[in-house]
């Protein structure tokens, strides 16, 4: 809803209800997640039920069934079907009814919760939470809960200070910290503090509830929004006593998301705190954040529409023929004196138009059975079932876990989708790695330390011989111990005295710029809890190298020293870390003034290279180049770097900008932003490099073999990251993705023309290799997020998806939030048959976990944002190879055959009717009362699709797994061919022909032993059961599991219809019921005849023989992959068994040397591993250090290779090559020639201009020829199949997916573009 006062850029919120804000009425506490009500929920559920166009379909036919001219019977079997369709509708509404009974509890014990309100008195009232108002002071005691959003005014710590537990809200288990407002909590303590004991500091005054209630005041702040680390404005606030309106004239207090308490959070470590509420209800940012997920249709569940439609076609197709066939035949058997018992009434006429519409009608619904109305409730069914058995799958619980964490399944309408997968989109951070921090080197002072203790080997990344390759952990706290205190004396040299100096700055920077809390256990144990593991690594690096965080407080951090001292400084100023921000600062001065009695002020900052390097003052700007080295090489081993810099200033500069900052955090609105940004940037600036930190974030466990196992499954990778490309490349060839046979083609343009040449080129090159016998095996793409900004546009983005679909695996860096979401939008828009998997950890991540068909989120430590978002929930990425390719591939299998076997039972009772009424006049008379017909749907058959869709298991998970092969089936839907649908339907016509007219023939209407006949009624229940036999035999023949369970269930199934008719036909139900008169004892009758039972013991198999026979001919003579993996199953076969040669599949993937390294390369020049670092610069964007880029004529170099016009010669059939090579190696050869009839051969040097120029000639034309020929020669081989079959040409136009150029001019070579020509493929055309 629109929020109050939305016009205005901020709101007014009174303070202890001070006075009537504009901005009222506000939301109401009282929250309800709940669907219905006691009186909502019939009309809501009905609404919901008939929004299916079965359950339509059924209650306009269930209606039209008990009106007398249309109904095929007259007995109370006519409520038959309104009783089938109001149990289906039963079960649905029980499973509605017991999910919204649980959230109304849910929602019940939240509302009722309680906590405590100060009263204007003084005094405190305990409230629930549903009558928490907006203005209201609340007092929070510890390990309480917040009700709403509040605004801390005091906190109970002597240092202001109050720790908040944010678990529910962002999954994260550590402390952060909230500072209460200075000016307002000394408002709220008591007159005289206590009197100090033996000359002690002196105690803070307690602070006092009265005080508290007299308080009055106004926040003026940002509107309600989402936002759950964003919120700015400011507070007034005085005493009642000072009068009514006095705070209208107090001095306005900034406040910020430190000051601000989220519903949802805990306080923890805290005896209380005052504070007052700000936002309520729905307008708290926990429900801002409540966005309701997008709903997902299965591929499963859209095929299901065209199912039921198909025997929809059928059912017309048969009442018409039946309509026909009564209109053609109604005066032969109706005519004069015929069939005088059918006719009611003397004056009816049963050929008249009127009549033969009413048996049209009556046609239909004897036919209405051939919809399946329990498909959607056995899919339910059949879905909690594998939601049970994905959930109690030990082999995915993360027992590293305390507690265990196992799977879970958040939507059940997809648990066969992760079975189709053909693309997969991974976050790397926390998902293919451990996000499990360590601190591995340091860059201090032109030093490069370790964390093994001892040197490495290898030429160092500077260039500079005599740096120090010692551990930053182990050996560097030894020397600063070694009588050597920091700054202080000591016998090293000056040098020695400076480096030691400069380490010890470099890790007090760590023990200072952080957020890091301090927790001690029960047993004295400190540990850190930080908002990122990062912090927490750098925090204990720190430590280890002498220099400890040992305290904090509200307005001090205490170090500890290696020389066993400490020191303590004082907290000016935090500015916070933020993605667009990139660096986190902190303003800090010393306690105790030094020697010359100033206190040193000093603000320390850490962030990433691209924000800090540009803010480094002149004297720092030449160790920019040494340091980037450094960087590089830290990356490319895998390692997560920071930048640490410093900057000193006086107390005079600090408190003009103080000034300014206080100004700019008061501001409100949309310029409240970009204010702070430039209060920032004033004091963030002339900054001294400290140096660099470098962090390894651990793959997880299995992730190597995982991904290789989905390669081998015919799904394509994307890596997804924020990270350098350094990082992310090296990430890629650990987990295995990038191997050392693969050619990796870098892709990093700033300008729109450049990226679609590079992509050209790409396309280019891969074909060209294709046509050499590659594969898609053999290549990988890396591009950067300001490519994608480009290569996404809807002119190129159908050529990188080319270039995707091309190629093996593609890794994007850099790239933002929703520049993840966007790929998979691309992916989804260009493959719309493909199946997209997206997988992350954190809020980043929620995107692209949204858009891709399945979400599968990682409970990680970024917080729970992904689980929340997503569709299923596992602990570790290796759990996704078993959600895939076991528990996905087996729930398609299961449900794909479930929903054509439901089309096909509920089909064969139909055409029993169907072939009936040739022998019955097409009068529409049904051959089974409709309560059988109801049992036949609900009762009799209903379990062997459950048997099928929830046990069925065609492989054991162990082969499964190590054939990975076989999953590809899945995203081909192979198990939905419109052939073996119709398979499926052809064989419901086979057997219900086949039954009726054998018990036709077999005489099974009598005259039995007492020489009489049976009626109608009684001779139906033969083929009725033996119909019911069949499709039990049919379903055995598919399945492929067989348990003492499934076996029970299914034959107690197939012989339910010998005691349940009997039950039927029985007295109490025909007779004193009254269900069905005319069956009375019917069944017992016809089946104490031989004929009976030879006919239900024998013709059932003789239907079913035909499948049989056909399937056991093809699994001998053609046997698929599946069905050559299971005889290896049954006999005991490994993979290795057959592939002894083969790389083990689960064998660890370890990154290649450095000579083995995959062949990168961007535009047409092969880079190194270690040479491709890319600076992010605002003005020339991304450039490529290279040595083939440091030449003397780098520039023209560089202009050449991005030329793309019309007349560009540099653009060949594979892309851009390059025409100085060219030039060079015809202007060799000539030169060769003459030089050697006439002296030495001259060098490439001294070759003339005319010479390169005639050779430049040449070679154009060449190119312009090569290019001209395959594109003739293809122009009139289509003419001519055009001309002979125009729909063959439609289908090669569409099935030719080459990057086609056409030469113009005489030396332009120019690329077509197929959105240009308009002859692009398709939509629903796979690439």
């Amino acid at each position: 809803k629109k929020p109050q006062g939305a016009g205005r850029p901020s709101r007014n919120v009174p303070v202890n209800h001070a006075f009537e804000s504009e901005d009222a009425p506000f939301p109401s506490n009282f929250v309800s997640t709940s669907k219905y009500t006691l009186l909502t929920f019939l009309p809501i559920f009905l609404f919901e039920q008939f929004t299916r166009s079965t359950n339509i379909y059924f209650l306009v036919f269930g209606i039209l069934y008990l009106i007398p001219q249309v109904s095929p019977v007259s007995t109370s079997g006519r409520y038959g079907l309104i009783a089938t369709l109001v149990v289906v509708m039963t079960i649905s509404g029980v499973k509605e009814a017991i999910e919204d009974y649980h959230r109304h509890t849910q929602d019940r014990n939240v509302n009722n919760s309680t906590c405590t309100r100060l009263l204007r008195d003084g005094t405190t009232e305990a409230i629930t939470w549903a009558r928490v108002e907006v203005a209201d002071v609340l007092v929070i005691e510890n390990k309480e809960k917040f009700p709403a959003d509040i605004l801390l005014l005091a906190s109970a710590n002597p240092d202001g200070l109050a720790f908040v537990e944010t678990k529910q809200l962002d999954g994260e288990s550590n402390l952060k910290v909230k500072l209460s407002l200075k000016d307002v909590a000394e408002l709220l303590h008591e007159d005289a503090p206590p009197a100090a004991n033996d000359g002690a500091e002196p105690a803070v005054a307690p602070l006092s509830a009265q005080r508290a209630a007299a308080l009055r005041g106004r926040v003026e702040c940002e509107h309600p929004n989402d936002k759950l680390y964003k919120f700015t404005g400011a507070i007034q606030v005085a005493l009642e006593s000072d009068g009514a309106d006095a705070y209208a004239a107090a001095p306005r207090i900034p406040i910020s998301i430190d000051n601000l308490m989220l519903r949802g959070c805990k306080l923890q470590n805290t005896p209380f705190i005052y504070g007052a509420v700000v936002n309520a209800g729905s307008d708290t940012k926990l429900f801002q954040n409540m966005k309701e997920k997008p709903r997902k249709v299965s591929t499963l569940e859209r095929k299901a529409n065209y199912l039921v439609m198909t025997p929809i076609i059928f059912q017309i197709v048969m009442v018409v023929l039946l309509t026909v066939s009564f209109s053609l035949t109604c005066k032969d058997n109706f005519g004069a004196d015929r069939a005088w018992y059918v006719t009611v009434e003397e004056s009816v006429d049963l050929c008249s138009a009127e009549q033969t519409f009413y048996t049209f009608v009556r046609f239909w619904i004897m036919l209405a059975g051939l919809v399946p109305i329990s498909l959607f409730v056995s899919v339910e069914i059949i879905r909690v079932i594998q939601v049970m058995f994905m959930q109690a799958d030990r082999q995915m619980v993360d027992t590293d876990r305390v507690p265990e964490l196992p799977m879970e399944v958040r939507t059940s309408n997809l648990n066969e989708e992760p079975g189709l997968v053909k693309y997969v989109f991974s976050d790397k951070t926390g998902t293919l790695t451990a996000n499990k921090m360590e601190f591995k080197k340091c860059y201090i002072d032109g030093r490069v330390y370790y964390d093994d203790g001892s040197p490495e080997t290898g030429d160092d990344p500077t260039g500079s011989p005599n740096i120090s390759k010692t551990s930053a952990i182990s050996v560097l706290p030894a020397e600063l111990r070694n009588e050597l205190s920091i700054g202080g004396p000591g016998h090293a040299s000056a040098a020695d005295k400076a480096h030691f100096s400069a380490c010890a700055e470099f890790f007090r920077l760590l023990a200072l710029c952080h957020t890091v809390q301090l927790e001690t256990s029960d047993d004295g144990e400190v540990s850190y809890n930080a908002t990122s593991p990062d912090e927490a690594a750098l925090v204990k690096a720190s430590k280890m190298a002498g220099i400890e965080f040992k305290a904090r407080s509200s307005v001090t951090i205490t170090l500890g020293l290696p020389t066993g001292g400490s020191e303590e400084w004082e907290v000016l100023q935090t500015i916070q870390f933020s993605s667009s921000r990139k660096r986190m600062s902190v303003i800090m001065q010393t306690t105790k003034p030094d020697a010359s009695g100033v206190k040193k002020t000093r603000l320390y900052c850490k962030g990433a290279d691209s924000v800090i390097f540009p803010r480094l003052c002149t004297e720092d700007q030449g160790k920019v180049d040494e340091t980037d080295a450094v960087l590089e090489s830290f990356a490319a081993g895998g390692l997560r770097t920071l930048v640490l810099a410093y900057r000193d200033f006086d107390e005079k500069f600090l408190e003009d900008w103080m000034e300014k900052y206080e100004a700019a955090r008061g501001t409100v609105g949309d310029e409240a932003e970009a204010a702070m940004d430039a209060a920032v940037e004033i004091i963030e600036s002339d900054l001294r490099l400290l140096g660099i930190t470098g962090i390894e974030d651990k793959l997880q466990e299995g992730v190597p073999e995982t991904l290789r196992t989905l390669e081998l499954a015919g799904v394509k990778i994307w890596v997804l990251t924020g990270d350098k490309q350094e990082t992310a490349i090296n990430i890629g060839l650990s987990c295995g993705i990038l191997t050392e046979e693969m050619q990796i083609q870098v892709i990093n343009e700033t300008q729109f023309d450049d990226v679609e040449a590079q992509l050209d080129f790409g396309i280019g090159k891969l074909r060209a290799h294709m046509e050499m016998g590659k594969t898609a095996m053999d290549f990988g793409v890396v591009i950067d997020g300001k490519t994608l900004e480009f290569a996404l546009e809807p002119r190129l983005e159908r050529k990188l998806m080319l270039l995707g679909t091309m190629c093996k695996t593609i890794i994007c860096c850099r790239v933002s939030p929703k520049q993840k979401t966007e790929v998979v939008e691309m992916v989804r828009r260009n493959d719309p048959d493909g199946v997209t998997l997206a997988i992350g950890d954190g809020a980043n991540d929620v995107g692209m976990i949204q858009a891709a068909h399945v979400g599968v989120g990682i409970v990680g430590l970024e917080g729970v944002e992904a689980k929340l978002a997503s569709d299923f929930a596992i602990g570790q990425f290796r759990f996704l190879k078993r959600l895939m390719l076991y528990h996905g591939r087996h729930n398609y299998k299961r449900l794909a055959k479930a929903l054509q076997y439901i089309v096909y039972k509920n089909a064969c009772f139909p055409c029993l009717d169907f072939f009936f009424n040739f022998f019955n006049g097409f009068t529409g008379q049904p051959s089974m009362d409709p309560w059988t017909s109801g049992m036949y749907n609900l009762f009799l058959t209903s379990v062997p699709v459950v048997v099928m869709g929830g046990w069925d298991m065609d492989l054991d998970a162990e082969y499964a797994l190590s054939f990975p092969e076989v999953y590809k089936k899945g995203q081909q839907l192979s198990m939905l061919h419109v052939k073996i649908y119709f398979y499926w339907i052809f064989s419901s016509f086979w057997h219900g022909g086949l039954t009726f007219f054998f018990c036709m023939l077999a005489g099974t209407y009598g005259p039995y032993q007492n020489g009489k006949t049976v009626d109608l009624w009684t001779n139906n229940f033969i083929p009725f059961g033996c119909i019911v036999v069949t499709v039990h035999l049919m379903i055995m023949v598919y399945q492929s599991t067989w348990t003492v369970f499934t076996y029970s269930l299914l034959l107690i199934s197939m012989t339910a219809w010998f005691w349940a008719g009997a039950c039927y036909t029985s007295e109490f139900f025909t007779i004193t019921l009254g269900m069905g008169p005319q069956v009375y004892y019917s069944y017992q009758t016809v089946m104490g005849q031989a004929i009976s039972w030879l006919l239900v013991f024998c013709l059932p198999v003789l239907c079913v023989t035909p499948t049989l026979a056909y399937r056991y001919v093809m699994r001998q003579t053609r046997p698929n992959l599946k069905q050559l993996v299971q005889e290896l199953m049954n006999s005991g076969m490994k993979r290795s068994d057959i592939f002894p040669k083969e790389d083990k599949l689960h064998a660890i993937v370890t990154k290649p040397a450095a000579a083995k390294l995959p062949k990168f390369t961007r535009r047409d020049r092969d880079i190194n591993m270690s040479g491709f670092n890319f600076d992010e610069d605002d003005n020339i964007g991304l450039e490529l250090r290279t040595a083939a880029f440091n030449m003397p004529n780098a520039r023209r170099e560089r202009m050449r290779m991005l030329k793309r016009s019309g007349s560009d010669t540099e653009l060949g059939v594979t892309g851009v090559v390059s025409v100085q090579t060219e030039a060079e190696k015809l202007a060799k050869e000539k030169s060769h020639r003459r030089h050697r009839s006439e002296g030495p051969a001259g060098s490439m040097s001294r070759v003339d201009e005319a010479q390169v120029a005639d050779a430049n000639r040449e070679w154009a034309q060449r190119m312009q020829e090569k290019a001209r020929q395959p594109v003739v020669a293809a122009n009139e081989a289509d003419a001519e199949v055009e001309a002979e079959n125009p729909k063959e040409a439609a289908k090669r136009k569409h099935r030719d997916r080459r990057v086609n150029f056409v030469a113009e001019g005489e030396s332009e070579i120019v690329p077509v573009d197929a959105a240009e020509t308009g002859e692009m493929p398709p939509k629903r055309t796979s690439f």
